[in-house]
Order: structure tokens, then sequence, then C-alpha cells
């Protein structure tokens, strides 16, 4: 008998330390789920396995704070009072076990806590099957559906799928059914250029673009810009004096100096100053003093001074019907002091005022000459004799372009009106009136700077006194502005109508081509004489560079025609022109 009360001892003694054991383990479960934000799990289970009472003590049901062994334990208890009382613990268990007690009445304070902050659903769940000794009741559904509760974690949302992902308006993706993209409009429309554009594209491509981008990458290896402009500025960069030259056929070659000083007298100080001489005596001399006014800077005060003595201005006759086999050369020396004020409006619109005085002679240029090709110049005003002038300028921009990137030009419509008057202060007959306008319409294709430029400009004169105004005094056509497959003066008159296609696009970092071709003529009186039969063709392209207000570098070709009107017997190229250099405008 002895023997078999041992024994059952002994396993009495093993089943409460596999109790106290499952207590255990559930109280570090515990901990674990509450520190992964689990919480509720925890505190939805009630305490199954609750660790024994200390020795001596007896636990009653329905006290605050006690542990209730479920009823499958109590009947276990019961049973094992007849039995013999099992060994006292050593102190190590007691205080083991009273820590573990104390554990578990934190985590369950805690997680009844969290119950209270995060309550649930009170839907009556279906009946579930009994807990097990180490899976507290009600644990089973709660981790078979670890979805339904709320993530305490901080985790977001996971994104939506790929495929979930609305297009947004007006884009198109090609994810959704494996179609090529629509063609747009502007996509078509570029190849309107470039079709009759191609050739010329191929040719500045392979035959400038490639060499000169591999000339431009050896020059910035070796760092010859950096060490270019470090040789010709001075004073941290505001300062600088540059060579400035170019060759125009027809008129010959001029070359000089151009000086630049940003900021002398102040933040909104500059100073320009231009010195050249050229073939024939060609000379050229300007002093501009500016200073930017108004709030915001939005206007600029200019003060100039100019001796130009050009003898390289080309003369054909006055009114559209002209032969370029009658060209000649006069020379006009001319001193100037000039004042502008160039206010910048709201957007893009611009207001120009000018006030100038000029003192003039014409005379006999380089050959041939006026005189040598038979023209009769002693009745002409000015010619071997100075005359004075006042001058009033006034020139309004009106452009609907936004001014959101002034890198790039943009869409839009611009359109310009200008009007001047000029008196003789020694003479009163001499006086006469300017005006003009000129509607454009700019289109930027790719919105990259690929611009197409379609306008129109009308200008006319018209005499208040009864003198003769002199002929470099008339409207005249050729050179920078228009029809520029002419030399300057080629056309003269008292009233002038073009027609201008431009386009310009980026080529290099640097540089942008362009090609333009024109339609236009000048005429006697207010348009007398008008027809478009009577207007001339010229076209050309090149290259200008972009990264300097200071410095233009020009590459250019043009070519002009005889007048429509004699198109049907015979269509000639009366004149070509090839400008190339850095300084002024083609």
């Amino acid at each position: 008998m002895a023997g078999r009360a041992g024994k059952a001892q002994d396993e009495m003694a093993k089943a409460a330390l596999l109790r106290r054991m499952a207590a255990k383990a559930l109280v570090l479960g515990g901990c674990g789920w509450v520190s992964l934000g689990h919480a509720p799990l925890l505190a939805a289970a009630p305490a199954a396995i609750p660790p024994p009472p200390a020795s001596g003590d007896s636990a009653e049901p329905g006290k605050p704070g006690d542990h209730h062994a479920p009823e499958s334990e109590t009947e276990s208890e019961t049973e094992s009072e007849t039995e013999p009382e099992t060994e006292p613990e050593t102190e190590s268990e007691t205080e083991s076990e009273t820590e573990s007690e104390t554990v578990a009445d934190d985590q369950h304070s805690s997680a009844t806590k969290t119950e209270t902050d995060n309550p649930r659903p009170t839907a009556k769940e279906p009946s579930e099957p009994p807990a097990t000794p180490l899976q507290p009741q009600g644990a089973q559904k709660k981790l078979a559906e670890p979805a339904t509760q709320p993530d305490l974690t901080g985790t977001p949302p996971p994104p939506p799928r790929e495929d979930e992902q609305p297009t947004p308006e007006g884009k198109w993706d090609k994810r959704y059914d494996g179609r090529k993209p629509p063609v747009r409009g502007e996509d078509a429309a570029i190849w309107i250029p470039r079709a009759p554009l191609y050739p010329l594209h191929l040719a500045l491509n392979y035959g400038l673009r490639v060499p000169v981008v591999g000339l431009i990458a050896k020059a910035e290896e070796h760092k010859v810009f950096q060490r270019i402009q470090s040789f010709f500025t001075f004073d941290q960069g505001k300062a600088g004096l540059f060579p400035v030259a170019f060759f125009d056929v027809g008129r010959g070659f001029w070359g000089g100096l151009n000086f630049f000083y940003n900021q002398p007298g102040g933040a909104n100080h500059s100073l320009r100053a231009t010195a050249g001489i050229g073939t024939n005596n060609w000379i050229l001399a300007r002093v501009k003093d500016s200073i930017s006014v108004f709030e915001g800077e939005r206007g600029t005060l200019t003060f100039s001074a100019t001796f130009h003595r050009n003898p390289t201005f080309a003369f054909t006759g006055l009114g559209p019907d002209t032969d370029i086999e009658n060209q000649s050369f006069f020379r006009e020396e001319k001193l100037e002091g000039a004042v502008d004020l160039a206010i910048a409006l709201s957007g893009l619109h611009r207001l120009h005022l000018r006030l100038d005085a000029r003192r003039a002679k014409l005379g006999r240029g380089r050959d041939p000459d006026l005189i040598e090709a038979g023209y009769d110049t002693s009745g002409a005003t000015g010619f071997d004799r100075h005359f004075a002038l006042i001058g009033l300028h006034s020139e309004l921009h009106l452009d609907s372009r936004e001014p959101e990137n002034l890198l790039l030009p943009g869409s839009g419509v611009r359109l310009g009106a200008w009007g001047s008057y000029h008196l003789g202060p020694a003479a009163t007959e001499l006086s006469f009136f300017r005006y003009g306008l000129w509607p454009t319409a700019i289109w930027d294709i790719s919105g990259a700077g690929h611009v197409l430029t379609l306008g129109m400009r009308a200008e006319a004169l018209s005499r208040a006194g009864g003198d003769e105004v002199p002929f470099n005094e008339l409207v005249s056509l050729g050179g920078s502005d228009q029809m520029r497959g002419f030399l300057p003066g080629r056309f003269r008159g008292e009233s002038s109508w073009v027609y201008s296609l431009d386009y310009a696009w980026p080529l290099l970092a640097f540089a942008d081509a362009f090609a333009f071709g024109e339609l236009g003529n000048t005429f006697n009186g207010f348009f007398e004489e008008f027809g478009h039969e009577e207007l001339v063709l010229d076209w050309g392209g090149g290259l200008r560079s972009s990264f300097s207000e200071e410095l233009l570098l020009w590459l250019a070709v043009g070519f002009g025609t005889n007048q429509a009107e004699e198109w049907a017997d015979e269509f000639s190229v009366d004149q070509v022109r090839v400008f190339v250099g850095a300084g002024p405008r083609f």
C-alpha cells in the first residue's frame, strides 16, 4: 500500500508541475501577443489554467482578483484531497510561482483595459469546442479569423494592384489592352514642316551637329570654355571684353570689340560698349548705359550714343518695280543720341518709348556707288549735305502666351503696333509719320521649342511737311528684320507689305536651327499699285546661338527671287546672301 501511495503522490506532483508549466506558457504567450499588437486576442481569452495557490492557501471563488480553476480541474483537486499532500515546494519554486502570478495578473489587467478601449462587435458567436489546457477558451475562433480584428500596429493598407489603378484623364496606358497609343494631332502636324525640311535636317545633322558635338565633347573634357571665359572676363565675371566679327557676302567684313559691365554702380545698373572697323572704311561705335526702374525692376531706362559710318547700304530705286541689275551702294554717316524706356506690363505685354536726335549725311558708298550706277542725286535730300531729325517713338506688343516657362516660347498670338513722329529742327518743312502693324501666330508644336510662326507686317510713311523725306529714312526691306534673303536696303518706298513663315527648333544644347520664307515688297505712297503679283520671294536658314544675350553666333544663308508676275516666264534667284560671324543679328 505504501508503494502505491508513493506512486500516486509522485503522479499528482507531476500533474501539478505540468499545470504550472502550462500557466507559465500561457503567460509568456500572452506577452508575445500584446507586444505584437494583438492584445484583443489575449483579452478575449479567459485564463483557463491559473497558477495553483501557494502552499497552505485556499482558493475562494467569487473574490475579485482570485483565479478560478475550471470544472474539470476542480474535480481533480477534490479527488486528490483523500491522497497525502505533496512535498512542500522549495523557496525558489515559490518565488518563481509568485512572479508568474504577478505577470499573469498584470497581463490580464492590460488585456482587459485594451478590450475596454477597443470594443469588439457584440454579435453572438457560434458555439466553439472546449478549450484545451494550452489554448484558452475562445482563442481558436479568434486566431482563425485574424483579419476581422482591428489593426493596432499602424501598418498602412496595401496599395491597389497595378491592374486596378485608374488611368489619368487624357493619358494613355498600354497596359490595359496592349494597343499602341493613339496618334495626337500635334504629332502628325509636326511632319508638315519636317517633310520639306528633311534634306536640310540631314545636312545640318550629319554635316554640322555630329562633328560639332564631337568637338564640344573634347572641349568639355579639357575645360576649354571655362578657360576662354576666364580669359575674357574679370571682376568675378561681372565684366568682360571679347572680340566680335562677321562677314556678309555683298557687304564685306567688319570686326571689333564688345565690352560689358554688370552692376558697376549697383545691382540694377549695366554698361555696354561696341567699337570696330571694317572694309571700305566701315566704322561703328556705340555706348549704352542702362538702369532698372519701377517696382520689381519692371522697366529699363537706357541712354545711348552711336556713331555709324556704313558704305554698304544697297539702293536699286524706289517702289515695287526695281531691278537687281541696277543695284548700287551709298554711304550713311550718322551721329545719334537716344533715351529708351522699356516697360514690362502684365504677362508678356511690353511697351517701348524712345526719344532720339540724329544728324546724318548721305554720300557715295562702296563700288558701284549711286553715281556710277547712273542715279541722279542732285535733288535727293541729305545727299552730300547734313540734315537733322528729332524722333519720338512708341511701340506696343500684346502677347496672349503665358510666361510659365521663359525658356520655352509657347503658343499664342502676338500683336505689335508702333508709331513715330520725326521733325527736322532746322528745316520745319521736313517732318513725317511712320506707323505699322505686325500680327503674329506662334505655335510650339512639340511643347519643347519646335516653333512655327506665321506673321504679316505692314508699314507706311506719311509726310507731314513739304520737303522730300531722305531716302535712307524711307521704309526699307532686307537685312536683319524683313526679307532676310536680300541685302539691307534692297527695297525702299513709302509703304511695305510682307508675309512671313518661320520655323525654329533646338539642334544643340547651345544653338537653335531656323528656316524662313517670306513674300513681300515696297510700294510708292500708301500701298499704291499694291498686288500680290508685285511681291518677291525669299527663303533661307541656318544656326544661331542661344547661350548668351551678349554674344550671338550666326551661320546663315538666304536666297531672293524676282517678282511673282515674272515667274510664269522665268523664275530666277536674284541674290544669294551668306552671313557668318559673332555679333549683330542676321
